[in-house]
């Protein structure tokens, strides 16, 4: 019964999750998007009551703590999704104070940030690459495909 509660409790945070990011987009209350505090409290709110009317309360922490972890894990995947580039950006203006646009897109644009992405995924043995044609090196058990399996899903949401 209660791993059943748990996967209806997983559901209902995934698309609540979903529905607050198609109604608040990406607005934030730094560092947090606003869809996720508001849907962190409304799973408290509503798998709260529904636990204490089925089990009473001896669930109610667990719910708690439930969402309270679910929250901090699709925080930090959707965080790794969305602020990746924008994170080099940041943290290159903080080094230099300040720089100069036409200048640092020379240093730093589409191709440089792809070529290094390419880069990193060819030391890794992850990609293959042949005649200017990129594919995923499925030889042998890859993190890479955990990760593609759980980026997507994420990204559906």
């Amino acid at each position: 019964m209660y791993l059943k509660y748990f996967i209806l409790n997983l559901f209902l945070f995934i698309f609540l999750l979903k529905f607050f990011l198609i109604i608040f987009k990406d607005k934030y209350i730094f560092p947090f998007r606003v869809a996720e505090v508001v849907n962190f409290f409304s799973n408290i709110l509503i798998n709260g009551l529904i636990s204490m009317n089925i089990f009473g309360y001896e669930l109610l922490l667990n719910v708690i703590v439930i969402n309270c972890c679910l929250s901090w894990t699709f925080y930090n995947m959707l965080c790794m999704i969305n602020t990746s580039p924008r994170t080099k950006i940041l943290l290159d203006i903080v080094s230099h104070k300040e720089i100069k646009l036409k200048k640092y897109l020379k240093k730093y644009n589409a191709k440089i940030i792809l070529d290094n992405r390419i880069a990193r995924l060819k030391t890794n043995n992850e990609i293959t690459n042949k005649k200017s044609i990129i594919k995923i090196n499925n030889k042998g058990f890859k993190f890479l495909n955990i990760v593609i399996l759980v980026f997507s899903l994420i990204k559906k949401i």
